[in-house]
């Protein structure tokens, strides 16, 4: 009885989408990072909000909190989308945060 054995052409598929899974998986660990780092910086923002007695400092601190939630919800939705693991989200997808009191 002869053996059948995938030809080159179908091997060479089977690890191209072996690297493709692994490289899905660590573009998913990448966005899992980031959007702890997001909420964990609008946790760390508000709670400053919260300790400061200047009314204008805690609203902006408040405000620069939600931009923070607002990115971590792009993160989070990429990762829930169909695939899995999306492209990389960087602070640069959003809309970039006002300074207050310069100019």
């Amino acid at each position: 009885m002869t053996a059948i054995r995938p030809c080159r052409s179908t091997e060479g598929l089977t690890n191209a989408l072996r690297r493709q899974g692994i490289q899905r998986r660590r573009e998913a660990m990448d966005n899992l990072r980031r959007l702890a780092a997001q909420l964990d910086a609008a946790s760390a923002l508000e709670r400053r909000a919260g300790q400061t007695d200047n009314p204008a400092l805690a609203s902006v601190l408040r405000e620069r909190a939600e931009e923070r939630r607002r990115i971590a919800e792009v993160v989070r939705e990429h990762l829930t989308s169909t695939d899995g693991a999306a492209p990389h989200v960087s602070m640069c997808d959003t809309q970039p945060i006002p300074v207050v009191g310069q100019g």
